[in-house]
C-alpha cells in the first residue's frame, strides 16, 4: 500500500508516494500553483496555459467562418481539440528505486483545476540505472531575466564505448522553487546513496550539496 505525504504545506503540488514493501520512493509535482498561496490558501489554479486555451478557440473560429459546413471536417475538427486539451503536461515525477536506480516521467492528461483532479491519459519514461548515475546535483542557473533553482542527474550513457557524459533534468517543464528541489535532492541521495541529509547545513557529509548558494 503506498503512503502519500505533502511535506511542504506551503507547497502542497509537491508529493512523496512511498512503497514501504520495496522502499520505492516517487516524487512527483504537479503542474499548478496555489492560487492563494501568498494568503496561506491552497485553492489550485488551473494547469492549463493559455496555449491550451487559445487553440481551441482559434479552431472554432476557423470552423465557424472559414472551413465548409462538412459534418467530416466538423468532427476532425472537435477530435484535434478534445487531443490538444486532454494532452497537457499534468505532473513530472523522479522515481527512486533503492539498489537499482531512477526513473523519470512526464504525465499528460487532464490537468488540474480548481474543480478536479488531475488525471493522467499517457506518460514520457527514462530509466537511469543506478550504475550509470554519476552525481545528483542541486544547482542555480539563469533563465531568461531571472535565477531559478535546478535538480540535475549526471550520468554516463549506457552502451556508450567513450564513456559519454550526460545530464538528465527532472521537472524541466514545470515551474518549481528551491525549497521543493531540495526536498527532492536530499530524498534521492538518502535512497540511492544511503545519505541522510538534513535541511540545514551538513558539511559533515560525504557528498555534499551542489549549489552555488544556499539562499533561494
Amino acid at each position: 500500500m503506498r503512503k502519500v505525504v505533502q511535506p511542504l504545506e506551503t507547497f502542497p503540488q509537491l508529493t512523496i508516494h512511498e512503497t514501504p514493501k520495496c522502499g520505492l520512493v516517487e516524487y512527483r509535482i504537479e503542474n499548478w500553483e496555489p492560487a492563494g498561496k501568498n494568503a496561506g490558501g491552497d485553492r489550485p489554479s488551473s494547469g492549463w496555459d493559455l496555449g491550451h486555451l487559445v487553440v481551441p478557440l482559434l479552431i472554432f473560429v476557423v470552423d465557424r467562418y472559414i472551413t465548409p459546413d462538412v459534418l467530416w471536417l466538423r468532427a476532425l475538427e472537435c477530435l484535434v481539440a478534445a487531443w490538444w486539451l486532454t494532452h497537457a503536461l499534468v505532473w513530472e515525477s523522479v522515481i527512486a528505486i533503492p539498489g537499482i536506480g531512477l526513473q523519470l516521467e512526464s504525465h499528460y492528461g487532464l490537468p488540474h483545476t480548481p474543480f478536479s483532479h488531475p488525471r493522467s491519459l499517457g506518460c514520457k519514461r527514462q530509466f537511469i540505472p543506478l550504475s550509470s548515475i554519476m552525481d545528483v546535483v542541486l544547482n542555480e542557473g539563469l533563465s531568461f531575466w531571472e535565477v531559478r533553482y535546478y535538480l540535475a542527474v549526471v550520468y554516463r550513457e549506457v552502451g556508450s564505448r567513450d564513456g559519454t557524459v550526460k545530464v538528465a533534468v527532472p521537472f524541466k517543464a514545470i515551474r518549481t522553487y528551491g525549497v521543493m528541489l531540495k526536498e527532492v535532492y536530499h530524498g534521492l541521495r538518502e535512497t540511492l546513496f544511503d545519505e541522510y541529509a538534513s535541511d540545514s547545513d551538513s558539511g559533515s557529509d560525504s557528498k555534499s550539496e551542489h549549489a552555488n548558494s544556499s539562499d533561494q
